[in-house]
């Protein structure tokens, strides 16, 4: 599970914790303090400003990582299904 520090709001220091899963999107994104190491997933209550910030974050650290065999493929598999019926197919 990879990890991410933070800060969410008006200065909460966090840490945010996330799953990927096979296409390469962000999924199951979990917010700890930094300070306490307390679990605060459930307080943000999976809406609002906080709540898009930790995703966000989980989103930009994920996309900073190294692309992957996995991840090089689905992105081809991904532009040749929106490819396949166009001029620009591509394989």
């Amino acid at each position: 599970m990879p990890t991410t520090a933070t800060t969410l709001g008006e200065g909460f220091a966090a840490r945010i914790e996330y799953d990927v899963d096979e296409d390469g999107e962000v999924e199951d994104v979990k917010v700890f303090s930094a300070e306490t190491g307390q679990d605060l997933t459930d307080l943000l209550a999976y809406t609002g400003q906080i709540w898009d910030q930790a995703w966000n974050a989980a989103e930009r650290h994920m996309l900073d990582q190294p692309v992957t065999k996995q991840a090089r493929r689905a992105i081809a598999a991904d532009m040749a299904a929106m490819c396949a019926d166009t001029p620009y197919a591509c394989g």
